[in-house]
């Protein structure tokens, strides 16, 4: 009885390796059906006419030719057979001898080069006025240190600097706390006071 139940965890773990194993090669199996067939599913189908389409329109922009896409053959469908209405139907007068006029919508024109060149202009225009501020600002963030280590250096700025950090060690009680140890550990001793 002992003996089984030392064996479970092993039939466990052989368990899983073979179930491991099993798993791998049925999606190697899909995967070489999948490569056999050809066929892209319709999601990478959607993602390629994305893809042309934003070819297409990046060439227009540029002013480029583009080269049509690669488009799978299809099978053509026969056309229908449609009954037309008789010739006489479109060319019947309106009611009310009312015209209509077409108003033909104004051609978008495609951008110009100049307005792409004066657009790079501003653009590098702007890039030069931020660059000049990060660098008057680094400037001055380097006068200000410059004359801060300046003042430190002085002995007036020392007697400053070396106040301050005291008088901020005095607010901290922690810091309090350690200075009164130090004092009796590194100071006179008691009985010479």
């Amino acid at each position: 009885m002992r003996s089984t139940f030392q064996n479970i965890p092993w039939l466990i773990i052989v368990f899983v390796v073979i179930s491991v194993l099993r798993a791998l090669q049925q999606a190697g199996e899909a995967r070489k059906k999948h490569q056999a067939s050809g066929d892209e599913t319709e999601e990478q189908r959607r993602v390629r006419e994305i893809q042309e389409r934003i070819r297409r329109i990046a060439a227009e922009r540029s002013g480029r030719t583009v080269a049509p896409p690669l488009v799978r053959r299809v099978e053509p469908v026969p056309p229908r057979e449609v009954a037309l209405p008789p010739a006489e139907v479109f060319e019947a007068p309106l009611h009310g001898g009312l015209e209509i006029e077409r108003e033909e919508a104004p051609a978008l024109e495609p951008p110009t080069r100049n307005a792409e060149l004066e657009r790079q202009v501003r653009l590098a225009a702007e890039l030069r006025a931020v660059t000049e501020r990060r660098l008057m600002g680094e400037r001055r963030s380097a006068e200000v240190s410059a004359a801060q280590l300046q003042q430190a250096a002085s002995e007036d700025g020392l007697r400053s600097v070396a106040r301050a950090r005291l008088l901020e060690d005095l607010r901290d009680p922690q810091s309090v706390r350690r200075a009164i140890v130090l004092r009796e550990v590194l100071g006179a001793p008691v009985g010479l006071r």
